[in-house]
């Protein structure tokens, strides 16, 4: 049954990918309906299927015969065409990724390994366990980048959780912060630089839900120390608690939709994160977190925003303000000279 399940999927991506392969049938002819369904289940956690077993068979039945592309580079190609979370990054930089992967588990694992962010270091890295023990985890495949770069484990910043997570996209809003949504080659680089938050567009339909949840049940089982999924929808979660919420960040372009409703977009989000164990220390953006929580803390940025939205919202508003701001000049020099005339 491996082996039957491993030859359909093998010939769903080379159908699928923007090559021409002179195969014989299609796997899906006349089932266009179900291919988001298939691709959907392709990338299951409970569905998994060894990697090193397809791509295996890959090079027993088609190595000789197409020499010039791997099946890591067809896979990546595959997912690229597709609207699974991360396929910007399979397409810009997944094929460099996963070119010097070892021991790929399943495709799951092969979908975060092109999200993963850029690599940053080649040595062991140092984190801390539940139990606060300093482990000393070994260099693993691709070189994962430790959360917290050239920092020991006694540096951390135990603070209160609430500064870990950032306010909601309305709270942001009303303290003055700017959403831009980027074109980034990776899902998970949100930045925050001169009060403008920075984050990739994401393309949320029916299947979106259930790969996030086989990334984050995957990394809740393997990479607890270094869930990157799981702290990007924590951010998320953060980021949305109403509709609201939701369609602001619709507004910025940063999330595109083919729901019923932002309130779906809200409910969807929120369910993700329930019964989801995350060590906080050690979370993803917990710098961003307290940059955004410090801007929107500080009364100053509330006043500024309040002033920027209700009064000078629209260019006639600001020429009115300078009109009156000279008109008062004018009265007040009006008077004095009056008086220095009557002296």
């Amino acid at each position: 049954m491996m082996m039957v399940d491993s030859a359909f999927i093998i010939c769903y991506i080379m159908f699928y990918s923007d090559r021409h392969f002179s195969l014989r049938m299609n796997p899906m002819e006349k089932k266009t309906a179900w291919m988001v369904k298939v691709e959907q289940d392709l990338f299951l956690e409970d569905n998994q299927l060894p990697f090193f077993v397809i791509n295996k068979l890959y090079g027993i039945a088609f190595g000789r015969a197409y020499t010039d592309i791997s099946f890591k580079d067809l896979t990546c190609n595959f997912i690229s065409q597709t609207y699974i979370p991360g396929r910007e990054a399979a397409r810009i930089v997944g094929r460099e990724k996963v070119s010097d992967a070892s021991h790929i588990k399943h495709l799951v694992d092969f979908l975060r390994i092109c999200c993963l962010p850029p690599e940053r270091n080649l040595g062991n890295s140092i984190v801390v366990d539940q139990n606060q023990e300093i482990v000393i985890t070994q260099q693993r495949m691709c070189c994962l980048p430790p959360k917290h770069k050239n920092q020991n484990p006694d540096d951390l910043d135990h603070s209160e959780d609430s500064d870990q997570f950032p306010p909601s996209a309305k709270e942001l809003k009303a303290a003055g912060i700017k959403f831009k949504a980027t074109d980034g080659k990776n899902l998970l680089d949100i930045k925050y630089e001169n009060g403008v938050l920075q984050i990739p567009t994401l393309t949320i339909q029916d299947t979106t839900e259930s790969i996030l949840r086989s990334l984050i049940f995957f990394e809740q089982c393997h990479h607890f120390s270094d869930s990157y999924f799981t702290d990007y929808v924590f951010f998320l979660d953060a980021l949305i608690d109403t509709p609201e919420d939701v369609q602001i960040l619709v507004q910025h372009g940063i999330i595109k939709h083919w729901l019923g409703s932002d309130d779906e977009v809200a409910t969807m989000v929120n369910r993700m994160t329930r019964y989801i164990t995350i060590y906080t220390p050690n979370f993803y953006y917990s710098q961003i977190s307290r940059k955004l929580n410090k801007h929107a803390g500080t009364r100053w940025n509330k006043w500024r925003a309040i002033l920027k939205r209700d009064y000078f919202n629209h260019p006639w508003s600001v020429v009115s303000v300078i009109y009156l701001v000279l008109l008062l000049i004018l009265t007040v020099l009006q008077v004095y000279t009056g008086f220095r005339g009557l002296g």
